[in-house]
């Protein structure tokens, strides 16, 4: 009977030795894979009108907030570090986070970059643009 487990030790030691030795490699990989039920039109955060560039974009971009899906899918900070409702309901008074950087060296993430993002998107030439 001992005999026989040897073949079978053996081969999950195999096994465990293989994919330890990959492991390390696999951490340092760069790539994400996202599995989508079709084509995606584009990354423009701007044009998330479908569900697959939505789930890609989510893994890229940040926005002033964001559902919490690990949990009960509030809504948390996210750029902005909290928020503020008027007492007539009618104005958002958000509040940036500290040190917020764009990529390659393009400086801190300021209220005019948040600002222009909602202007590009609400101006009716540039949301002809935006949807061709």
């Amino acid at each position: 009977m001992m005999r026989r487990g040897w073949p079978l030790l053996l081969a999950a030691a195999c096994v465990v030795a293989v994919l330890g030795a990959g492991a390390p490699a696999l951490a340092q990989e760069k790539v994400l894979r996202v599995r989508i039920g079709s084509d995606m039109t584009g990354l423009d955060p701007a044009k998330l009108f479908n569900i697959e560039n939505q789930t890609i974009c989510n893994h890229i971009f940040n926005g002033l907030v964001r559902y919490e899906y690990e949990k009960n899918g509030a809504i948390v900070p996210d750029l902005a570090e909290k928020w503020d409702l008027s007492a007539d309901g009618k104005t958002y008074t958000f509040y940036l986070r500290k040190g917020v950087k764009w990529h390659k060296g393009y400086g801190e993430l300021t209220a005019d970059d948040v600002k222009f993002s909602y202007e590009r998107v609400l101006d009716p030439e540039d949301r002809l643009a935006l949807q061709g």
